[in-house]
């Protein structure tokens, strides 16, 4: 009888099961280690019918993978993944999606009421989604600067 098996399971200490386990662990621990990082790092400035947008979010897609860039008040922005800067080279299509509202109750009467930091017209329903917005852009190695200029509908 092997004093290492559990009634109805396995325990580590079996040689078979263990060399499983160790074998898993070892796999995970390649693929963790070899996924590509960043090779490029991408700034820029978003504009509509070229005066810059003043907050919101700048998205490039592809291949299931997403960066994002935060817009500014002076309408620049540069990408991360995960928090952190930096992309992977390659083509990628591109969105910019207005801010969210903001709801906040008036201090004097409670009543909550939605405010938006800019005008959701400023971002034309077209550009708000990667599929629709028909802008394309290829990220090259290195450091690069890529403005997008949203032209007016």
């Amino acid at each position: 009888m092997n004093r290492n098996r559990k009634a109805g399971g396995f325990a580590l200490g079996d040689s078979r099961h263990g060399r499983v386990w160790a074998g898993a662990g070892w796999f995970l621990a390649v693929a963790v280690g070899c996924s590509q990082p960043p090779q490029a790092t991408v700034q820029g400035t978003v504009s509509l019918a070229g005066n810059p947008l003043t907050a919101g979010t700048i998205v490039f897609e592809a291949d299931g993978r997403s960066y994002t860039g935060a817009i500014g008040a002076d309408g620049r922005y540069a990408l991360r993944y995960l928090g952190q800067p930096g992309v992977l080279p390659g083509d990628y299509r591109i969105a910019v999606v207005p801010p969210a509202a903001e709801v906040v109750a008036d201090p004097k009467t409670t009543e909550l009421k939605a405010v938006n930091p800019v005008n959701p017209r400023d971002y034309p329903e077209r550009y708000r989604l990667p599929s629709t917005s028909g802008i394309t852009k290829t990220v090259p190695e290195g450091e690069s600067t890529i403005d997008i200029d949203l032209p007016k509908p």
